[in-house]
């Protein structure tokens, strides 16, 4: 689990995709991508969910 602790401002969310490069802040920070808004401190907590895919075989898995 990750824990992100964070001060008073202005929330936004975006996917990231592994491997791929940050966008930056200004493609971020747009009104589309605003959560919510910060006053006094907040904690975002997010733990990864991972699948694992497997040939019939059992010869090749792939997790992602």
């Amino acid at each position: 689990m990750e824990r992100i602790v964070l001060g008073s401002g202005k929330l936004y969310i975006d996917e990231f995709v592994k491997g791929a490069t940050l966008p930056t802040d200004a493609v971020i920070e747009v009104e589309t991508k605003l959560l919510g808004l910060i006053s006094g401190g907040a904690s975002v907590s997010y733990t990864p969910t991972f699948v694992t895919h497997e040939d019939d075989l059992g010869l090749i898995k792939k997790t992602s």
